[in-house]
Parts: C-alpha cells; sequence; structure tokens
C-alpha cells in the first residue's frame, strides 16, 4: 500500500539499539542525506538521546544549542531553526522510506 506505513499503529514498534544505530547509518550515507549537515547531526542527536535513556534532552532549546549552535540566549520563538529543520528532517525521511529505503522495517 503506497503511501501507508506497515506499522501497526496499535503496537511498540522498537528495533534493538544496534539495529537502530544501522538503520541511521544506512540513512545518513542515503543520497538524501549526504549533503545535508545540519539534518545528519540532528537525526544522530535525536537517536543517540533517545538510546542513551535521556530523551527529556530532545527539547527545541537543547537542540538549538547542541545541534545547530545558537547561544545560551537562543529562543525558540524568536528564531525558528529547529522546527523549520524538523519539518524539513521529516520530509526527507519520508523520501528516504518511500525510495531508498522502501525495503526497511
Amino acid at each position: 500500500m503506497a503511501g501507508q506505513s506497515q506499522v501497526n499503529p496499535d503496537k511498540e514498534f522498537r528495533l534493538a539499539d544496534d539495529e537502530c544505530r544501522s538503520l541511521v547509518a544506512r540513512i545518513l550515507a542515503s543520497r538524501e542525506f549526504q549533503r545535508a549537515s545540519r539534518l545528519r547531526a540532528f537525526l544522530t542527536y535525536v537517536v543517540e538521546r533517545k538510546l542513551a535513556g535521556t530523551p527529556e534532552e530532545v527539547t527545541e532549546t537543547l537542540i538549538g544549542h547542541r545541534v545547530f549552535g545558537r547561544p545560551a540566549t537562543y529562543s525558540p520563538g524568536e528564531d525558528s531553526i529547529v522546527r523549520t529543520e524538523a519539518r524539513t528532517l521529516r520530509q526527507r525521511l519520508e523520501r528516504y522510506f518511500a525510495g531508498e529505503g522502501a525495503g526497511e522495517r
């Protein structure tokens, strides 16, 4: 079924940490992400925080500081870099899974 996720929305789908890191490595090596250094850093940061058991570090402010180098005075209300890049990241991931990564779990 084109355009529909094969994941059952009623069941949690979770890859083992090593499988997740392998998937991320394949995504980062794809044509869709090869030249997108900021998106690569964003995806890597979010996945590593989740795998490290510190998802509370995945906030707009912390991503602004740690991934995009915004200063301590960074205000997400005044600078939408994280929201803008999150939208772009989602779009690229959708394209990856619709194309090059169509065979991924």
